[in-house]
C-alpha cells in the first residue's frame, strides 16, 4: 500500500480498528462511541493524511464544518490525553495496513465459532485479540467489575463494556451496569 491511504480505505478501516461495523461512520447516530470513532476519522484523514474537509464530509455523510470541527476537537483533546494520541497514532498505522478481518465486528457467540483471522504480525499488537477478548469475558463471569478489569488489563473502559455486553451512557457504565466485585 502508499504511504497515503485512500480515504475509503481509512473510513472503512477506523469503525473496524473500533470493534464497530462500517455503517457507524455514515450513520445519523449521535451515540458517543460512533461520534468518538468519526471525529478521530476526520482527525486522521484531514490533519495527519491531508485529505480536505469537504473530500471527508462527502464520504461519512457529514458536511465540511462538522469535519473541521471534529478535527479541531481531537486536536484540542490530544494535548491533554496522551492516551488519545497514542490511539490516534495507531488508527493512523492501521489505516496503511491491509483491510482489517470483518470477523471483529462478529457478536461473540459467532466470534467463537470462527477461527481467529490471519492478521500480519506487524498489526497484531495494535488490536484487541481474540485471548484479549477471551480474558475480559472470563474476568467478567468471574464477577469481576468493569473498573477492576480495565485496571487489571489495561483496556479502556469502552471496550471492556462493549465486550461485556453492557450498556453505555456518555461514554461511561452506568452505575450498577458494571456491578461485579474487585478482586
Amino acid at each position: 500500500m502508499s504511504d497515503k491511504p485512500t480515504l475509503t480505505h481509512i473510513v472503512r478501516q477506523t469503525p473496524r480498528f473500533f470493534l464497530l461495523p462500517d455503517k457507524v461512520i455514515t450513520a445519523v447516530s449521535m451515540r458517543k462511541d460512533y461520534a468518538h470513532v468519526r471525529q478521530i476519522l476526520c482527525f486522521v484523514a484531514r490533519d495527519l493524511y491531508g485529505y480536505g474537509a469537504s473530500e471527508i464530509g462527502r464520504a461519512i455523510a457529514r458536511n465540511n464544518s462538522t469535519v473541521i470541527h471534529a478535527a479541531a476537537a481531537i486536536s484540542e483533546r490530544i494535548k491533554t490525553e496522551p492516551r488519545l494520541e497514542a490511539i490516534v497514532d495507531e488508527v493512523a498505522v492501521v489505516c496503511q495496513e491491509p483491510l482489517l478481518p470483518a470477523i471483529f465486528m462478529a457478536p461473540p457467540t459467532v466470534r467463537r465459532l470462527l477461527p481467529p483471522p490471519k492478521l500480519p504480525a506487524e498489526v497484531a499488537p495494535v488490536m484487541v485479540t481474540p485471548t484479549a477478548v477471551e480474558e475480559i469475558q472470563r474476568l467478567r463471569r468471574l464477577q469481576w467489575s468493569v473498573e477492576a478489569i480495565v485496571q487489571r488489563t489495561g483496556y479502556d473502559e469502552m471496550l471492556v463494556a462493549k465486550v461485556c455486553g453492557l450498556p453505555l451512557w456518555r461514554g461511561k457504565v452506568p452505575a450498577g451496569s458494571g456491578g461485579g466485585v474487585s478482586p
